[in-house]
């Protein structure tokens, strides 16, 4: 008797795995020369087939990409201009670009919508499962006496990996409720995964961050946690903070709080953020684009790299012009997915919410997982 095995392949999630996956390259992977060198081809491949795709099915642009594609230039116009590190930069502006036409080509396809939901599910599931045994084993793979900075693990060091946990566990939460109808036990188990691996190295702000969406979620379907959670209130409480710590000295009150949970104070921000509205002043057109070690040691902002927040890092990478389309950008998306609050929607917001919380005190501008949340939000919006 012979048995035959019949396995039903999705082969748009194996597409979609090979064109998605080269922009979520893990910090880890870096550290491996030979496979680090196939994940850059294969990114170049999946871009020029992406966009290959794009023209042949003569798709036109909607405004939200045009605005971000314009951020893309001001800021690759700026690095080339201040001759900032525009391979690392370029490299992150490639996989916007990239991902963005990846959305533009499905977005009216729900079978698209639910396949990318669900590699992104996949892919989260496995990325917090291997950060939390790199942390427990105190280096990342192949990195052992190699020295790193920042407690490097699997994703990166513990701020790095704090906003790539939360958008993958928000994204994971809203596969649930949209496509399941329920949160289910391996979601949170996953998700408190992602937690233990802040929790082992304390990284505060993460800590904080994470588990506010982890209550967000417990609690999505009250209102008042739709009320108060939004990202207009959170954007505001961060600008009053910044000029608070920047000019009315507030840093020293919360540098006695966190000295008291054995935390190195605001770890040199009340002098970045200074620094950094006075360096924006200087070039308020264009901005920096972004520093090299050598500029970052000329000590332009507290020997800093960049801003370490959200508010402050576009207006000194990109100028008024870029930060005006990225303003754009931020906009188009989110208009009207307020009216989506009742809605599985909600749950990319608060996501979308803990992530600007953790933004507040570090912020990478060319980190991909911010570009890939608010997608995910534009696609399922337009439902």
């Amino acid at each position: 008797m012979k048995l035959k095995l019949k396995m039903k392949v999705n082969w748009q999630l194996v597409y979609l795995f090979f064109m998605l996956m080269p922009y979520l390259k893990p910090y880890n992977i870096t550290l491996i020369p030979s496979v680090d060198a196939i994940f850059k081809v294969w990114k170049i491949v999946a871009t020029f087939f992406i966009i290959f795709r794009f023209l042949k099915k003569r798709h036109i642009l909607h405004v939200e990409s045009v605005y971000l594609f314009i951020f893309c230039a001001v800021w690759g116009v700026s690095l080339i201009i201040n001759e900032g590190p525009i391979v690392e930069y370029g490299n992150n502006i490639l996989s916007i670009l990239g991902m963005v036409l990846l959305f533009e080509v499905g977005y009216k396809n729900s079978i698209f919508k639910k396949n990318i939901t669900c590699l992104i599910y996949n892919i989260g599931a496995v990325y917090q499962v291997l950060n939390l045994i790199t942390v427990i084993q105190g280096y990342p793979f192949g990195a052992y006496g190699i020295r790193l900075n920042d407690n490097a693990n699997f994703l990166g060091g513990d701020n790095y990996s704090a906003f790539i946990l939360i958008a993958l566990a928000g994204i994971m939460f809203f596969y649930d409720d949209c496509y399941v109808g329920k949160i289910r036990r391996r979601t949170w188990c996953f998700s408190l995964l992602g937690l233990a691996s802040l929790v082992i190295p304390f990284a505060f702000t993460g800590i904080v961050s994470y588990t506010l969406l982890l209550l967000m979620v417990v609690f999505h379907k009250y209102p008042i946690v739709k009320k108060f959670f939004k990202w207009k209130y959170i954007f505001a409480v961060c600008l009053i903070v910044i000029l608070a710590v920047s000019y009315f000295h507030l840093d020293e009150f919360l540098v006695k709080m966190l000295n008291s949970m054995n935390k190195a104070g605001f770890n040199g921000r009340s002098l970045i953020w200074p620094m950094t509205i006075t360096a924006i002043m200087k070039k308020p057109i264009l901005g920096y684009g972004g520093l090299t070690e050598e500029q970052a040691g000329t000590w332009l902002i507290a020997g800093a790299n960049h801003a370490h927040n959200f508010i402050l890092q576009y207006p000194f990478s990109v100028g008024v012009i870029g930060t005006f389309f990225i303003i754009l950008y931020f906009v188009k998306i989110l208009k009207g997915s307020m009216q989506l609050s009742n809605q599985s929607c909600r749950v990319l917001l608060m996501c979308l919410s803990a992530f600007m919380i953790c933004s507040f005190f570090d912020f990478y501008i060319g980190l991909i997982y911010f570009y890939l949340l608010l997608e995910m939000i534009w696609i399922h919006k337009m439902e």
